[in-house]
């Protein structure tokens, strides 16, 4: 099922194959026209099995996998996180660290909330201003500060958080609940839905430069993206990046089925490079998967692109003012 029906699981209409490692069985769905599950879609399994997840771009690519837990035992509280969904999770405090070392991109993970916004902005201010993430332990309890119209706000939480029998957390994820992970994303996400009203308040979504002066406090901008301006939009972008402002690319409401890039989503901007008078643009997809088919790519969701080809499919550049007021 789709735990929230504003986060999609792919692009609309798109194909994915459900292969069962133990059984070699294969199953194949097709998404609805908003890239969810249709209702009543159900795939084999047992508890104990693996499932390789396959989507199809012009030819069938692993995306991932599923591991199925172990029967869920029973006296498991019946905890509803948001909009009455009737489904068994457990409750416990996260453990580990803030920050283990240097923060970093790829300890974001987006979970089932459909706020890429606020994942692929952590990221970015990760990537490009580690220092911006204010956040630290007070004893049993954790503090952030977020920001509003400049202004910042403590926020003080607990570490409780929704996590399925397999160990996996529901909203925002670090991997799973192992006391070798930094803590930071989690607990940030959070924060950020205390300071708005609830987990619920992030799964309507949001803009990405709102998400990143939350972060930062710094004032926001965001610029349109057209390709008859590809020269004025690279020296843009090598501007901002030069001062070391977190920056995130947007995609339209509608994009090409098969282009492998998802539709009204974010992504986080790593980097750009020219050589040899040809340009790229570093991305990173903040459901740490799903990259498209055709480029340079990395764990993480981290792949290059050509800067034309860029162009085509992304709307917008969102990042922060970093020169002193």
């Amino acid at each position: 099922m789709n735990f929230s029906s504003l986060r999609p699981i792919a692009e609309p209409e798109a194909r994915l194959r459900f292969v069962n490692r133990r059984t070699r069985r294969s199953d194949t769905i097709q998404l609805n026209a908003k890239g969810n599950f249709r209702p009543r879609t159900m795939v084999t399994a047992d508890p104990g099995d693996v499932l390789n997840i396959y989507g199809f771009c012009g030819r069938w690519i692993k995306v991932g996998q599923i591991e199925i837990p172990p029967p869920t035992p029973d006296g498991l509280p019946k905890i509803a996180p948001f909009r009455g969904n009737k489904v068994a999770f457990r409750v416990a405090a996260i453990n580990g660290r803030v920050f283990d070392g240097r923060p970093r991109a790829g300890d974001v993970v987006q979970g089932e909330l459909s706020n890429c916004h606020l994942a692929a902005a952590a990221a970015a201010v990760a990537h490009f201003r580690p220092e911006a993430l204010i956040l630290k332990a007070r004893g049993r309890l954790y503090e952030a500060t977020v920001f509003s119209a400049g202004r910042g706000r403590r926020i003080l939480v607990d570490r409780e958080l929704y996590y399925r029998p397999s160990g996996e957390l529901i909203f925002g994820q670090n991997g799973l609940m192992q006391s070798t992970r930094p803590a930071w994303w989690p607990i940030l996400e959070k924060a950020c839905a205390t300071a708005l009203g609830g987990y619920s308040a992030l799964d309507r979504g949001g803009t990405a430069h709102w998400a990143l002066h939350m972060i930062t406090g710094l004032p926001p901008r965001h610029r349109l993206l057209a390709p008859d301006y590809e020269q004025e939009h690279w020296r843009d972008l090598a501007s901002v990046l030069a001062t070391s402002s977190p920056i995130i690319a947007t995609t339209p409401a509608r994009t090409n089925r098969n282009s492998g890039i998802v539709q009204d989503h974010c992504y986080t901007v790593l980097g750009c490079r020219e050589h040899r008078s040809r340009r790229w643009i570093t991305l990173r997809n903040p459901w740490g998967e799903m990259t498209p088919p055709g480029v340079r790519r990395w764990r993480d969701g981290v792949f290059e692109m050509p800067w034309l080809s860029f162009l085509r499919h992304f709307s917008g550049l969102s990042f922060v003012d970093t020169r002193p007021p």
